[in-house]
């Protein structure tokens, strides 16, 4: 199937604790209004690409990815295996020599999610901002839109367990974002990345290398 029915890619890069105990890392540069509506309106605006709702200090970057990956998780066809674990996405920084329509922008933020040590359940402290982001990905503007949701980890631990562990928080936010949305479950992809595809390779320990990153896809 060729990547036609793609109109956009917007991603959000969500949080995840390292395997060795429950970590995480501040809500970078995005302010959450205190009333549940106004945070689930911005973090939808911030999806939809409009920066002006994001909030004063929200941290923006602007990315390409690789259509293709992305079709044969859409497919239903995971990725070919290399030495036992799946190849990276094709992502790289989007700099002033990359071509115009060669790749898409993918907007990205950092929200703050919980998970005890070694588990792949989001801790009761992280319901209402996953219940922000739920309310947020039902907004009309998304209604034609589906999810794919990436897990991705640290460098701490083997590659076997970071895949494993990418997958099943990427499994388990997946699960949580369909029952507190309410959307149909075929509106949501998931998929584990491990520590393939480092957000800051210079430290692979790094906080900002655990998290998931959602896709936005025509349907």
């Amino acid at each position: 199937m060729q990547p036609k029915f793609l109109s956009q890619i917007l991603g959000v890069l969500i949080c995840l604790s390292g395997p060795l105990a429950a970590q995480s890392v501040e809500l970078k540069g995005f302010h959450l209004e205190p009333d549940p509506d106004e945070r689930a309106k911005a973090l939808g605006d911030c999806l939809a690409g409009v920066a002006d709702r994001c909030g004063p200090r929200v941290q923006l970057t602007a990315r390409s990815i690789d259509r293709r990956s992305v079709q044969g998780l859409v497919d239903g066809a995971p990725p070919a295996q290399v030495n036992g674990l799946k190849p990276r996405l094709l992502v790289k920084d989007r700099t002033e020599d990359t071509p115009v329509g060669k790749a898409t922008p993918l907007v990205s933020i950092d929200i703050e999610i919980f998970f005890d040590s070694n588990s792949a359940t989001p801790s009761a402290t992280s319901v209402p901002d996953m219940q922000a982001l739920a309310t947020a990905i039902t907004d009309p503007r998304f209604s034609t839109k589906r999810f794919v949701i990436l897990g991705h980890t640290d460098g701490r631990g083997s590659d076997a367990y970071n895949l494993d562990l990418s997958e099943r928080r990427a499994n388990s936010v997946r699960a949580r974002l369909q029952s507190l949305s309410g959307l149909a479950a075929d509106r949501f992809i998931s998929a584990g990345r491990g520590e393939q595809e480092l957000k800051d390779p210079t430290n692979p320990d790094s906080d900002v290398n655990r998290r998931v990153q959602i896709i936005l896809l025509d349907s």
